[in-house]
């Protein structure tokens, strides 16, 4: 007859692999967006300079004013009535919030920061730069581009990101 402590003891370590293969699986899913991208390009992306950048075919890019390149395919961004920082302080606000959307890299000193966005739908993440442009002391602008570093994707896919981030930003700042 099999005595109760060595039920309890299957029991037990049934239970703790069970947890286990929890805790693998959970790191796993939530730490596959970055390092998709991480461990394919050794942790690096090409750097955007948005005054030379000839948009991919399957991309989105939006500029400030006078900040891109004339004969790219681009659309303009609005003139926000805010300083850069705060500008900058209410996108953060949203890309901090969304557990899809993962900062990979910032440089304080041009005030771009590109981030990865993973959707469910897509097996790799893409990848939108954002620049914020100060006009004047009360006015900033942005540069934003949404593409797909692996794979591919649709140019609507990436426009309506840019679309959907844009409209959080802007009732960001009304409220």
């Amino acid at each position: 007859m099999v005595s109760i402590n060595k039920v309890r003891s299957y029991i037990l370590t049934i239970s703790l692999l069970i947890v286990g293969l929890g805790v693998v699986a959970w790191f796993y899913v939530s730490g596959e967006s970055s390092s998709t991208i991480k461990g394919l390009y050794g942790g690096n992306l090409q750097i955007i300079n948005f005054k030379t950048l000839k948009p991919e075919k399957d991309a989105f890019l939006m500029c400030a004013p006078e900040s891109c390149l004339k004969d790219a395919d681009w659309a303009i961004t609005k003139i926000y009535p805010v300083s850069r920082s705060k500008l900058s302080q209410a996108l953060f606000s949203y890309t901090d919030n969304e557990a899809t959307i993962n900062t990979f890299r910032s440089d304080l000193a041009m005030w771009q920061f590109d981030f990865t966005e993973q959707v469910r739908s897509e097996k790799f993440p893409h990848v939108i730069t954002v620049q914020f442009i100060p006009l004047s002391p009360a006015e900033s602008s942005l540069n934003i581009y949404s593409r797909s570093e692996l794979g591919s994707s649709k140019t609507d896919i990436h426009k309506e990101r840019i679309e959907r981030w844009l409209r959080f930003l802007e009732s960001s700042l009304e409220g």
